[in-house]
């Protein structure tokens, strides 16, 4: 995981936590300090694809996340269901 995949995966944790719903990716790049919208596009895709995240296509607001990496340490904020949590 890169340093950026791991700023947006908390970056989503803790808005949850804040908003009790998932930011958009204007938000996310907004408080990341990135102006390329199509960056947090990437980010967030990739996030999809390697399980971290998941989100319903062309549906904001619809991310959620699945698990975290191991090496954050961390305990999930925001915790649906059927989450697994540092896997």
């Amino acid at each position: 995981m890169t340093p950026r995949q791991r700023d947006v995966l908390m970056f989503i944790n803790n808005y949850w936590l804040e908003n009790h719903c998932a930011p958009t990716m204007r938000i996310i790049s907004k408080a990341l300090g990135l102006s390329s919208h199509s960056n947090i596009h990437r980010i967030v895709h990739s996030l999809v694809e390697d399980g971290y995240l998941s989100m319903k296509r062309g549906r904001p607001r619809t991310m959620e996340i699945k698990r975290m990496p191991m090496h954050m340490n961390i305990e999930l904020l925001h915790n649906p269901p059927g989450v697994i949590q540092n896997s």
